[in-house]
């Protein structure tokens, strides 16, 4: 089960969403549309870490639609889709099923995942 800790809680939410690598595509720093997104983090596993504390995770957002996270100390499953700005998350344990959305930012050579008040939660180097 994962902690209650809310800063923990926010950033394994955030890391979900981070890829271990993707095709450079994108010729400015900024945000990604949703299109995008599918392109780079559907039918991939990625490692993200968690800005916040420094863990690291491991996760997988899968074409039919559901998701599979890998954390020191547990795992979770849940699913997800496209919204018009970004993708939206519901996990079985994480926020206790509540649904979080999010957005991709490149900024410089990483992306850079946030929350919905903007607030990077996790990034990952797209060199890696």
């Amino acid at each position: 089960m994962l902690p209650h800790h809310p800063t923990l809680a926010l950033g394994l939410a955030a890391a979900l969403f981070a890829p271990l690598f993707a095709p450079v595509c994108w010729a400015q720093d900024g945000l990604l549309t949703p299109q995008e997104i599918q392109q780079t983090l559907v039918g991939k596993k990625h490692r993200s870490t968690i800005k916040a504390s420094g863990v690291v995770t491991q996760w997988e957002m899968r074409a039919d639609g559901t998701m599979q996270l890998f954390y020191p100390g547990g795992n979770d499953s849940g699913t997800w889709r496209l919204d018009d700005k970004g993708y939206c998350t519901i996990w079985r344990k994480m926020r206790e099923g509540k649904e979080g959305c999010f957005t991709v930012r490149r900024q410089g050579d990483q992306l850079e995942i946030l929350n919905a008040e903007g607030v990077v939660g996790s990034t990952i180097s797209l060199g890696n």
